[in-house]
């Protein structure tokens, strides 16, 4: 898969699907936390639909310096 142009890799886990990217020095990470089969995500043919739905409108913004700690 990949997401605004950079390849990333869908995993499912017991009760969630992640999507991982890897951009520069930075780790996006998304998910669905629902199970493949929760109703919820029914209307979307699944959590991994879903998130494939949904990472395929994000946007990265390119990475900023780090917010200073309080």
């Amino acid at each position: 898969m990949t997401v605004d142009g950079h390849a990333g890799t869908l995993a499912r886990f017991g009760g969630d699907t992640q999507a991982f990217i890897l951009v520069g020095d930075r780790m996006y990470i998304v998910a669905c936390w629902r199970s493949e089969d929760e109703p919820s995500v029914a209307p979307f043919g699944g959590a991994t639909r879903l998130l494939q739905g949904f990472v395929s409108t994000m946007h990265l913004l390119p990475a900023g310096p780090a917010t200073p700690a309080p």
